[in-house]
């Protein structure tokens, strides 16, 4: 059953603006997010609002940040949501630190601001236990890729290191309007209480990943070149039992970890 009552506000497509109509797929994420009555809710992207007044009724606070500003007014002027709080804003430049923590995030992310949101939210962990998002499905599949597989990249890595992070279910492109061209997916991220491996500097080890992906086709030796001399860099790779003919996608978060951390040493 499709919800077919639709806002006349058009969808911007220079906002990546999607919205989800199908009634049993928000009864789906209601049911995946274990809403309670004391937990405190951010909602990226409310959009027309069909999960937004799912979501409002059964916690103690929820606010949801949407940049349009022609469909923040239209959910600020709905009588549904007046226990909601509808901020016109970025969340990208939100500021999880005024909110109680800890909290529980849920959001249609579009596709092209995808990568931002998730480093927003890893930036913020230290207020958010767990997050809950709409993804399209090619960037949830890098985002829960393990070393060894097409989808491994720098996402899979970086994300991973400091969440948790599962696919619930599909979502076929016909659950939203306009009809996307692509699936997506809902997926769970639980950030860690305790990073382990831990990385003795987390910005070196970001840099490392980061840089490697993007010469993934070459040997380590030589997408590593960046780090130290050719020296330097073979004992670091001996000490961190390294192979350095290996490559990007062969090398596990604990890999990394282990680079970054005999490298930091230097």
């Amino acid at each position: 059953m499709k919800n077919k009552t639709f806002s006349p506000i058009t969808p911007r497509k220079n906002l990546g603006q999607n919205f989800l109509r199908d009634i049993n797929i928000v009864r789906k994420i209601i049911d995946a997010c274990d809403l309670r009555l004391s937990d405190n809710i951010v909602e990226i992207g409310p959009g027309l609002g069909i999960l937004t007044k799912e979501i409002a009724p059964r916690v103690s606070r929820l606010q949801a940040v949407e940049k349009d500003k022609r469909l923040a007014k239209q959910l600020q002027e709905d009588p549904l949501l007046r226990s909601a709080s509808i901020i016109n804003g970025d969340i990208l430049g939100f500021d999880f630190a005024r909110v109680a923590p800890p909290v529980k995030v849920i959001g249609n992310l579009p596709y092209s601001i995808s990568s931002p949101i998730i480093e927003k939210l890893i930036e913020n962990r230290e207020y958010i236990s767990e997050a809950f998002i709409m993804v399209q499905l090619e960037f949830g599949q890098r985002l829960v890729a393990q070393a060894g597989t097409k989808d491994y990249s720098a996402l899979s890595c970086t994300s991973q290191y400091y969440a948790r992070s599962e696919i619930l279910f599909r979502i076929k492109n016909t659950a939203f309007f306009p009809i996307p061209k692509v699936e997506s997916c809902f997926i769970r991220m639980r950030f860690k209480d305790v990073l382990d491996p831990c990385a003795n500097d987390e910005k070196l080890f970001r840099h490392i990943v980061k840089t490697v992906f993007q010469q993934r086709r070459k040997k380590l030796m030589n997408s590593l070149a960046f780090l130290a001399p050719k020296t330097t860099l073979q004992k670091i790779l001996h000490e961190a039992c390294i192979d350095p003919s290996q490559r990007a996608e062969n090398l596990s978060i604990e890999d990394y970890v282990r680079i970054s951390n005999f490298a930091g040493k230097g």
